[in-house]
């Protein structure tokens, strides 16, 4: 193997790493969104939140995971 493609193995291990990170970024980013609006559901039947500010932040929330979906 030459020095180039030692460098290129080298690149292609970071790349990995960064993208390790990425995924992982993402996925708390997800899971936090879904806690969000499961939280938002429990606390509209427990304590009657007017329907239009549930629709609101439902739709606000909802919206957060398509965008981490198709940005990433």
């Amino acid at each position: 193997m030459t020095v180039d493609d030692y460098k290129h193995i080298r690149s292609i291990k970071n790349n990995n790493i960064e993208n390790e990170g990425q995924l992982k970024n993402i996925q708390r980013q997800i899971e936090s969104n879904r806690k969000m609006l499961f939280e938002l559901r429990k606390e509209k039947m427990l304590t009657g939140v007017e329907d239009k500010l549930y629709q609101f932040e439902k739709q606000q929330y909802e919206q957060e995971l398509v965008r981490i979906k198709f940005t990433n």
